[in-house]
């Protein structure tokens, strides 16, 4: 496994979550992650609204900010029409002065966790907190 992906935006509308496609070079093709960045917002967006922990629930540090939440909800759905008049739904930012490099982030994490599939069962010791022993509350504590 290469320990770097190139990684870019599809330019189709609906393209899938991600599809592995090559640069362009003439030289030295290399294999590019393409991400279907409609399909990760539209993801994304039914994550933030799930309320119970659980799968697609989204969790987040305490240290974030309002500014990179502002960010992460900078773009909404919209209705727009090619040039034979066909509409699709594509993500456009909410107003032109808002940045939303959070949104791109999260992306291209979500594109790239399920490009890797990681077995999280087999990652959970690392990341679950250390479980305490047990003291037995009946005893009394011995003195020397």
């Amino acid at each position: 496994m290469p320990q770097y992906i190139g990684c870019k935006g599809s330019s189709t509308h609906d393209a899938p979550l991600i599809r592995v496609g090559q640069s362009r070079q003439r030289r030295n093709k290399q294999a590019l992650l393409l991400v279907g960045t409609n399909s990760a917002k539209d993801t994304i967006s039914a994550w933030l609204h799930t309320e119970e922990p659980g799968p697609g629930y989204m969790h987040f540090p305490p240290h974030y900010t309002f500014d990179w939440f502002r960010q992460l909800t900078s773009e909404k759905p919209v209705e727009q029409k090619n040039k034979w008049g066909h509409g699709h739904r594509v993500w456009a930012k909410k107003s032109n002065n808002v940045r939303n490099e959070a949104l791109d982030k999260r992306v291209y994490a979500l594109a790239l966790v399920s490009h890797l599939n990681p077995d999280w069962r087999a990652l959970q010791h690392y990341f679950a907190p250390p479980v305490k022993n047990e003291i037995d509350t009946d005893t009394k504590p011995r003195t020397i």
